[in-house]
């Protein structure tokens, strides 16, 4: 390589790291103002947090997903708040919105920790992923704590791996007075560690809590040219159903995140010093693989 080629691949390098180093110091600029401005305007913080390579991304099931964006986060006494460092505008979350939080995997003291929440409004059902370094992510998941309902605290701490699987179209099915399954028009399944939620598209149908669901089974059909099977179960008294694929394997998700919802969490012995909250709670996470 010439000594020309040489001084421009420099002269790149040198360039790019410019650019990058501007970048940072405009984000760390517009991170502390964001801060300061905030902390004077609400009096009910709880957690104002610029994380160093913190980001996060905003997901609508069956709809829109956005990039991940570096964030500056606040945890208010009824609200969760995330700045993105790319504009003015903010996203945030109502306390009471909340279904679900949890992490997909093990946390790590090292690199990158990320936790998920789902979310529901009236133009559908949501899911916030949020990455952390592990010290950031032990403030964050103690403020939640201060905010969130007792039952998904209680969630939060149950058994792992947390049980994710959908959406996935399914038929709903009804049996006619001759005891014949009738399917009516698909619709999407979403299963949560805490809820079933059928869906129209991004649009909430329906949402079923899975402590209230029993007496799950897995029925084949007798139908050469159709593989796929019935996952029924009862809710109270009222009969559900619907056809899928992998039929067996989808009741027997339904039927362990069922369980689970009714055990207690698993108590651990901690350990005396500061970090004893968030410690019971860093055994693996792993969600269950897809099904195929």
């Amino acid at each position: 390589m010439s000594d020309l080629m040489v001084a421009g691949v420099v002269l790149s390098l040198f360039v790019t790291l410019g650019v990058l180093m501007i970048t940072d110091s405009r984000r760390t600029t517009r991170a502390k103002a964001l801060l300061k401005t905030v902390a004077a305007s609400e009096d009910n913080v709880i957690l104002s947090l610029q994380p160093w390579a913190g980001k996060y991304q905003l997901e609508q099931i069956n709809g829109s997903r956005y990039g991940w964006q570096p964030l500056v986060l606040f945890v208010l006494e009824e609200e969760i708040r995330f700045y993105p460092l790319s504009g003015m505008s903010y996203d945030s979350i109502r306390a009471d919105e909340v279904r679900w939080f949890g992490r997909p995997k093990k946390y790590n003291r090292i690199g990158m920790n990320e936790l998920w929440i789902y979310y529901e409004r009236k133009e559908g059902w949501y899911l916030l992923k949020v990455k952390l370094i592990y010290d950031n992510m032990l403030s964050f998941v103690r403020a939640l704590k201060q905010i969130l309902p007792d039952e998904l605290i209680i969630a939060y701490r149950r058994h792992r791996p947390y049980i994710h699987y959908g959406p996935v179209t399914v038929e709903p099915a009804r049996q006619d007075m001759y005891g014949i399954w009738e399917l009516d028009a698909p619709v999407d399944v979403l299963l949560t560690p805490l809820h079933l939620v059928f869906l129209g598209g991004q649009r909430v149908l329906n949402w079923i809590s899975l402590k209230e669901i029993q007496q799950i089974k897995a029925l084949p059909r007798v139908d050469e040219h159709d593989t796929r099977g019935l996952v029924r179960f009862q809710v109270g008294e009222e009969p559900v159903a619907f056809a899928v694929r992998h039929f067996e394997q989808v009741a027997n998700l339904l039927a362990t995140a069922a369980k689970r919802t009714l055990e207690d969490p698993v108590q651990r012995k901690r350990k005396q010093h500061e970090e004893d909250d968030f410690e019971e709670d860093i055994l693996s996470a792993v969600p269950t693989e897809p099904i195929p």
